[in-house]
């Protein structure tokens, strides 16, 4: 999986980098490696803002979070899409479920 982060209002850090990718990592059960993730981190005093976006499978995926840490903010972002993700996939189950549950019509 691609990760594309932009950091707005500070200077980047290694340590935000590494806590970053280990988080998104979580979301690698749920969507391939081929997509590209992009995280933008914007830190407007007294507010952390962490924002990650994606495409997949026809539908954009947005998780913005603010907080007073960035760490928080970031777990919230990455939670948030996991909930999204969890419930495309359900609806999706739910979809072909009902379309089972008719029978086809037979011709006399």
């Amino acid at each position: 999986m691609n990760l594309n982060i932009r950091f707005k209002g500070f200077d980047s850090s290694e340590k935000i980098k590494k806590y970053i990718e280990e988080k998104i990592e979580k979301l690698n059960k749920f969507i391939p490696p081929t997509v590209t993730l992009t995280a933008a981190l914007t830190d407007e005093e007294p507010r952390k803002t962490a924002e990650i976006t994606f495409h997949h499978q026809g539908i954009n995926y947005v998780a913005k979070q603010t907080s007073e840490n960035m760490f928080q903010s970031i777990d919230e972002s990455v939670d948030k899409l996991i909930r999204q993700l969890q419930k495309n996939k359900s609806k999706k189950i739910n979809r072909t479920d009902s379309i089972k549950d008719i029978e086809p019509e037979t011709e006399l």
